[in-house]
This record gives structure tokens, sequence and C-alpha cells, in this order.
């Protein structure tokens, strides 16, 4: 099932001193709009319940509270991030829960990408605001390689020769200065704390 409380089924930077149970955005669908939100008491007829949406998944972590289960979802390469409103051991059919606020388009596009794949084994290609593009993906791995490194003492130089051009390690101190490297490096580094600092959330809803 995986360790819930160590990531919550997430790769993103955060604290890693606290826990989903202090930091509920991991879980919560109200900050994390691309959570798939489900109670018991759907259509029985072309239905499906807690049973049937794992038969072609695996479970990668799972979570329950008194109130619901939280739960993410592995099939074929791609996560599904859920929350079950009710009895997990309920055989009931499950129907989705669609928030009107100012996420609905990204709510939607969750809720049809786990229908469609999940349950009707249709793998369509993943809608923009579901998953980063190529660039934004590669930009946020060096992000987080370099918060990685921060607390080693690394120097920006050092970051710019691993994450961006080997050949900065070839600049003169004038070179380097002066530099597109020098630059971008320190805008990352901002960007990258501004991130671990809250502003992952913008991520979670598709931002």
């Amino acid at each position: 099932e995986g360790d819930w409380q160590s990531t919550g089924g997430w790769f993103f930077a955060a604290n890693p001193e606290l826990s989903p149970t202090h930091i509920p955005a991991i879980w919560d669908p109200s900050a994390a709009a691309i959570v798939v939100q489900l109670r018991h008491g759907g259509i029985a007829d072309g239905g499906f319940n807690t049973l049937t949406i794992t038969e072609n998944a695996s479970i990668v972590a799972r979570h329950s509270d008194d109130m619901a289960t939280h739960m993410v979802l592995a099939c074929e390469g791609r996560r599904y991030r859920l929350i079950i409103i009710g009895d997990l051991a309920s055989t009931a059919p499950l129907s989705f829960m669609l928030p009107v606020d100012h996420f609905w388009d990204v709510r939607r596009a969750a809720m049809s990408a786990f229908q469609e794949h999940v349950h009707l084994g249709v793998r369509r290609p993943r809608p923009a605001c579901l998953v980063p593009g190529h660039s934004e993906r590669w930009r946020l791995v060096q992000w987080l390689r370099m918060l990685d490194a921060l607390p080693e003492g690394v120097s920006a130089r050092e970051l710019a020769v691993d994450l961006i051009a080997r050949d900065a390690g070839r600049y003169s101190s004038a070179e380097w200065d002066s530099s597109s490297e020098r630059k971008r490096i320190a805008r990352w580094q901002r960007n990258a704390l501004a991130v671990r600092d809250g502003g992952y959330l913008r991520l979670l809803n598709g931002r």
C-alpha cells in the first residue's frame, strides 16, 4: 500500500518533517482539484464499487479515517487519487461528486480520465491541466534536484554546471558574473523555494 505517511503517493517538494496528517493538502480535494471524489449511492446497473475500481489497478497508498478513505491507484503507468466517502468495505455502487467551483474544468477532466481508463479501459492522452508538459516536467525535476543540493552547501556555479550547462564550469569569474546561467540559476532557486513553500498547491489544481 505504500508509505502514505511520508509522501501520500505524491512526488513534489514539501517539508519532509511534516506528515499529511498535519498538511492535509495532499488528500484534501478542496486544495487538490485532481483528487477524484466518490460516494456510495450510485446506480447499480453499469456502475462500479470499491471492489471493481481496483480490479485493473493497484493500490499505491491508502489512508482511512472516520469519514472517508483516501486512495492512490496505479494503472498502466498512471496514478489516480481518490477520496471515497463512507465505508470502504461497502459493496454499494459509487457515484462521482463534482463540486461546482473555480476548479470545475480540472475536476471534470480528472473524473473523466479516471472513469475512462480504470473503469472503461480506454486510455486517452491526459489533458494538459492534469499533467505538466515535457519542458515543464523537466524544469520541475531540475528544481527538485536543486532543493536536494541546497542543504549540502552547493554553490550557484556548481548547480549551474549540474543542472543547466556543463560549460559554466570553465567560465572566468567575469564571464560567470555576467552569464545567463548565473541569472537563470538564481531565478530557479527563488522559484523552487517558492514552490516548496506552498506554491506546489497551484500544481495540484492544474495551474
